[in-house]
């Protein structure tokens, strides 16, 4: 019979799935994210300042994804490692927005504060498969945190109110999208918790069964025994008289 799981195990494996998952998903985005810094800053003629800040964005990242990577190919996974990626991952998405708003303008801006916003929310919704409610809970503070003191700042740096709305609306967005996440976290774990077979049942369930076994031949035993009481009575009869 194939070994069960116990709820620790299948955790610790969900775990490492998601975070192939969000790394994976973490450098592609922000691959792309910084080609689309790299072409608008062209257009625009802005200095080197947005794409040294999206490269380094990027690079930290990318080396993330490797040594995740590493990390599971060796069985050598520690959760903790897991609160430092989805950390990183939430501020680098935070910081793409913050270049987004603060070092572009007119229909550029808009496009990479949408793909940026957009990144913030995946991510989000990513760490559902980690199978933590801490995992979704962390990354929405952290980017709803983020937007705001990027929304805060505008006020004071560009004096610019007219996009304001739309970062706090980001920032509930992102709010909300956590809350939705953790609970589909809870409920997903408390039905596996109440469904899942685990080793430990596996072991009891087949103690059960052998002792069952025992019991039914036991039974068997003794009906053959009582069938025979009357040829063994007799043949003790004969045996008295004779």
């Amino acid at each position: 019979m194939e070994k069960g799981k116990n709820i620790y195990e299948i955790g610790e494996t969900e775990l490492q799935n998601g975070e192939k998952i969000s790394s994976l998903f973490c450098t592609l985005f922000g691959a792309l994210l910084l080609i689309i810094v790299i072409m608008f800053s062209f257009n625009e003629n802005n200095d080197i300042l947005a794409v040294v800040l999206s490269s380094a964005d990027f690079i930290v990242l990318f080396l993330i994804f490797l040594f995740s990577r590493y990390l599971i190919k060796k069985e050598k996974y520690p959760e903790i490692f897991a609160y430092f990626s989805v950390v990183f991952d939430s501020l680098g998405g935070v910081l793409f927005l913050a270049v987004s708003y603060f070092l572009f303008t007119a229909n550029n801006l808009k496009v990479l504060v949408f793909l940026s916003s957009f990144y913030l929310i995946l991510v989000i919704i990513i760490n559902i498969f980690r199978l933590k409610i801490i995992f979704p809970v962390l990354t929405a503070i952290i980017g709803t945190i983020g937007t705001l003191f990027i929304a805060l700042s505008s006020v004071f740096i560009k004096n610019d109110l007219n996009d304001l709305v739309v970062i706090f609306l980001v920032a509930g967005v992102m709010l909300l999208t956590g809350i939705i996440s953790s609970f589909v976290v809870y409920r997903f774990t408390g039905i596996l918790e109440k469904n899942m077979v685990t080793e430990e049942l596996l072991r009891s369930s087949r103690r059960l069964r052998m002792t069952l076994e025992i019991v039914e031949a036991s039974i068997v035993s003794l009906g053959n025994f009582v069938s025979n009481l009357d040829e063994i009575a007799e043949r003790l009869s004969r045996g008295a008289r004779n």
